[in-house]
């Protein structure tokens, strides 16, 4: 599921900085849309904090409340909504279908308007065929692949004669090609996040836009009008303040730097490793590292100098300085609460607010952490990962109904609570409840009595309460049903006592009913 709605994509990269052509690569909006929902939110004078709490309809509804309205449905010119598009470097089917809600505030919502375009190209016989050109600027750009090639180069212990096989991990940067690599033993998405935090962590610097092919490992839907990401990705875009653009789908001119790089190491790295077997990844990385520093030092065939001087000279300076520590990995998954408002993660249940039962909710697991966020990505709460085997149940008061709350109270107190409760009423109160315990053979046993006689007391003035106490010790009487009864005693004394201090004065100058007979 996704947490941002396109409008709320744009106000978090203007927030950031990012420009209205970083904008346009990341979202596919003309500049026209971007000046208009900049305005709208300006105008509203609300926060991007306050925004994240709507949900995406709500957002949409408040930028754009015809595009929620039924009734009619009419249907623009397609043939005038193509030719827009193909004509304008910047014009979108997101930005047509806007100026046409504008226009017909009962027209059709976004994915029906994508439908009925797309019918209408395929009865026309219209492809797209449109180039993606790159612009390339010091340190903005990091781009991203995989080699084809793999290497059966990791002793396996398992199976001493089949070796692990390595997959190699590459970036390059804008202006230089300085080039990454790492390897690891398959492309899982949690070994794709790595990758990239270590790519940071060698180039020491921050770039803001990623540039990766369209891998399913972070990928989820990708195409002119939309694109969405898995949400350990898009928790990497907020930890780092980067954002990720992948290449338009089966458009490899999209990715021809990173390509030119991957056929660089192929030629020229794979060769150092092939015939070789180390004993584990960090080794093996070891080894690349050291390859690669000689590699990206060897000057260029067609310009002077080299990899690493050209990073150094124009590419760093203009990146963002890496201040932060590596990105944690995370598991994700998406599970509905049950009625006893605990979710299961290896062997534990693990709270969350009980209003959310029956709900679904992100799960983010780590190896210390859970995190716990609702459909829109909003934070629900954190647990420290359990790792004894009891308790099973990791429970947040805070998370109970008030009704469980009482029984979690009353299941969790021990004698030194109660004696610490009773003392804050005074010390007769202290040393009564020290003798109701003692009273019993085993000191759980008093527990109910205990409790009962500090929730009597509980909110009510506490000079009461040592009165009482003070009567029970004097007469030796030790219980709950004792001091109850005495405390009930001096309660309807205290009130009658009030009610006739608060009772009319006689005086003869007040006549009765009986005068206006």
């Amino acid at each position: 599921m996704q947490k941002c709605t396109t409008i709320e994509e744009i106000l978090e990269m203007l927030a950031q900085g990012f420009t209205y052509e970083d904008i346009r690569a990341r979202c596919g909006i003309g500049s026209s849309v971007i000046t208009d929902i900049k305005k709208k939110y300006e105008k509203m004078g609300i926060s991007l904090s306050e925004l994240k709490l709507m949900s995406p309809e709500e957002i949409k509804q408040k930028f754009y409340p015809s595009a929620c309205r039924r009734g009619n449905r009419p249907l623009p010119d397609f043939k005038d909504v193509y030719l827009k598009i193909t004509g304008s470097q910047h014009a979108t089917l997101f930005e047509q279908w806007i100026e046409y809600k504008e226009k017909y505030s009962n027209g059709y919502e976004y994915t029906q308007f994508k439908k009925y375009f797309a019918d209408w190209r395929k009865e026309h016989h219209i492809d797209d065929n449109i180039k993606m050109a790159l612009n390339r600027s010091p340190g903005n750009n990091l781009y991203i692949d995989w080699i084809g090639d793999t290497l059966p180069i990791v002793r396996n212990p398992d199976d001493p004669d089949k070796p692990l096989t390595a997959h190699f991990f590459v970036t390059t940067i804008d202006i230089s090609d300085y080039t990454f690599c790492e390897a690891f033993p398959n492309e899982k998405t949690n070994n794709y996040v790595e990758g990239l935090a270590d790519a940071f962590t060698f180039y020491g610097a921050l770039p803001r836009i990623l540039r990766p092919d369209n891998p399913k490992t972070i990928v989820i839907k990708n195409n002119k009008d939309s694109l969405v990401l898995n949400a350990m990705l898009r928790d990497f875009e907020q930890y780092y303040g980067v954002v990720i653009v992948p290449a338009p789908p089966r458009k490899p001119k999209g990715k021809s730097l990173v390509e030119h790089a991957v056929k660089w190491l192929e030629q020229n790295l794979l060769p150092r490793l092939k015939g070789r077997l180390l004993n584990s990844f960090d080794e093996l990385n070891e080894v690349i590292g050291l390859e690669m520093e000689k590699l990206n030092q060897r000057p260029y065939k067609n310009a002077k100098g080299n990899r690493k001087d050209m990073f150094i000279e124009f590419d760093k300076p203009a990146m963002r300085p890496l201040t932060m520590s590596p990105f944690t990995c995370f598991d994700y998954k998406y599970v509905k609460v049950p009625n006893n408002y605990h979710i299961l993660i290896d062997n534990h249940y693990y709270s969350v607010p009980y209003k959310y039962y029956n709900r679904m909710v992100l799960v983010r697991t780590s190896k210390n952490q859970i995190i716990i966020t609702d459909e829109n990505n909003n934070l629900i709460c954190t647990h420290d990962r359990a790792f004894k085997p009891f308790p099973k149940y990791i429970t947040e008061k805070e998370h109970m109904p008030a009704s469980h709350q009482y029984y979690y109270d009353e299941n969790n107190y021990n004698a030194e609570t109660y004696i610490n409760w009773a003392g804050s009423f005074g010390p007769q109160t202290k040393e009564y409840i020290k003798r109701i315990i003692a009273s019993f053979e085993f000191e759980e046993q008093s527990y109910k009595s205990c409790n009962g006689m500090l929730h009597l007391i509980k909110g009510k003035p506490k000079a009461l309460a040592e009165e009482a106490a003070k009567r029970c010790l004097a007469s030796n009487v030790i219980g709950y049903s004792y001091f109850k009864k005495i405390y009930n005693n001096l309660t309807s004394s205290s009130d009658n006592e009030s009610n006739h201090n608060n009772a009319l004065p006689k005086h003869k100058n007040i006549r009765g009913k009986d005068s206006f007979k």
